[in-house]
């Protein structure tokens, strides 16, 4: 008798034990698409929304949602082929580059003299370091005038081609540019000096090489003349 009331308690434990399963298995309402609520035994999604406002398994969204998305971009890409592009300014090429070392300031000053009248006819806009302002920054100064060059006058002696400056941020430059057809060279042999073993003999001088600038008294002006005569054509080509 005993092992029976063991064995009915046991059963009315069990008995409790499948109530209470049967309680958690119960129907719960879930969330349907139109937002009515809709019996079921338990919310099975992840959280995802789907046209209508049902929940979706998966946790992506689907349609209602994307192609709001997608005709935002649209519009935005519609609006942004409408906006004016950005672009850089281009450089006007006007100026004659004269290129010298400065241990030959004085053919300098001769051209300079000699070019001023076609400057006050406003037939060249001539530049050299000379015109560079206290303070300033004079590389930046220098590749701000390279990039607008048209004609480069180079006053080529000895001292021009041993300057290492010259060579890798003037000259270097100058011929490459003229390479691309955006520089006319007009060289001038001012002293006797190894122009032939460098690059400027692919290139016509002003005046002839014959005889140097240097070399020259009485007639040094009428060389002057012709050379500027060149610039001149060259300037307005």
């Amino acid at each position: 008798m005993f092992r029976e009331r063991i064995d009915a308690n046991d059963r009315h434990a069990i008995s409790n034990s499948s109530g209470a399963d049967a309680s958690q298995d119960q129907p719960t309402p879930s969330i349907s698409a139109g937002g009515s609520i809709r019996a079921g035994r338990n919310i099975q999604t992840a959280g995802s929304v789907r046209a209508g406002g049902s929940i979706e398994a998966g946790g992506s969204i689907q349609s209602g949602v994307t192609p709001i998305l997608n005709a935002s971009s649209e519009a935005t890409a519609k609006n942004n082929a409408h906006e004016p592009k950005l672009t850089m300014p281009t450089i006007k090429r006007n100026k004659v580059f004269v290129s010298y070392s400065h241990k030959d300031t004085k053919f300098l000053d001769e051209l300079r003299a000699h070019l001023k009248p076609l400057e006050r006819a406003d037939r060249v806009i001539v530049w050299s370091d000379t015109q560079i302002e206290p303070g300033s920054q004079s590389f930046a100064e220098i590749k701000k005038a390279l990039a607008a060059t048209k004609v480069a006058v180079l006053l080529v002696t000895q001292n021009f081609l041993a300057s290492d400056f010259i060579h890798e941020h003037e000259l270097g430059p100058l011929l490459k540019d003229a390479a691309n057809g955006g520089v006319t060279i007009l060289w001038v042999l001012v002293r006797n000096c190894n122009w032939r073993r460098t690059q400027l003999e692919a290139y016509q001088a002003a005046f002839p090489p014959d005889k140097a600038l240097a070399e020259m008294k009485a007639e040094r002006d009428s060389a002057w003349v012709a050379i500027c005569g060149r610039i001149e054509t060259a300037a307005n080509a």
